[in-house]
């Protein structure tokens, strides 16, 4: 072999082992968003649109996130009780206001703290899903056992173990 093909197949070598890291890097980052709406969700890994189902199976290769966003299910379900609940006491304080002799100031106060019961438990079940949508993604940063980063000086690419 000639000095110039081996300089070739070094080339060709180290310009391959780059291709590898650089289609790598980008293929790795796999961050999740949901954006909750009126009536529905959106799920996003990355840019794409995936189902429900698909969103918690990704959660579930990481235990705490999925954790997380179950106890955010489970108090967002308990805030939709309470503003139900706040609405039904409401809606008898009006009956009972409107029968003769009726007082219905209970009713009234106790809806207003179910209300605001409900508020509490949606917020908190918000910030639980987003706490376990955060923790998957910091998760990925951490799972590669390198990453492709901008050098010191300034000048060209240097691999970060």
């Amino acid at each position: 072999m000639t000095a110039r093909t081996l300089g070739f197949k070094y080339f060709i070598s180290s310009f391959s082992l780059f291709l590898f890291l650089a289609i790598s890097q980008t293929t790795l980052a796999q961050e999740l968003t949901y954006y909750p709406g009126v009536l529905s969700v959106s799920y996003y890994q990355d840019s794409e649109r995936i189902t429900r189902k698909e969103f918690k199976g990704l959660l579930a290769q990481h235990e705490e996130s999925l954790k997380n966003w179950n106890t955010g299910t489970a108090l967002e379900i308990s805030g939709l009780v309470a503003a139900g609940a706040s609405g039904f006491l409401l809606g008898t304080g009006l009956a009972k206001d409107d029968e003769v002799g009726g007082d219905g100031s209970s009713y009234y106060i106790g809806g207003a703290v179910a209300f605001v019961v409900s508020g509490v438990l949606v917020e908190l079940a918000k910030n639980k899903k987003r706490k376990a949508v955060l923790e998957y993604n910091e998760q990925l940063d951490t799972r590669t056992a390198f990453r492709l980063v901008p050098s010191r000086s300034g000048v060209g690419v240097a691999l970060q173990f």
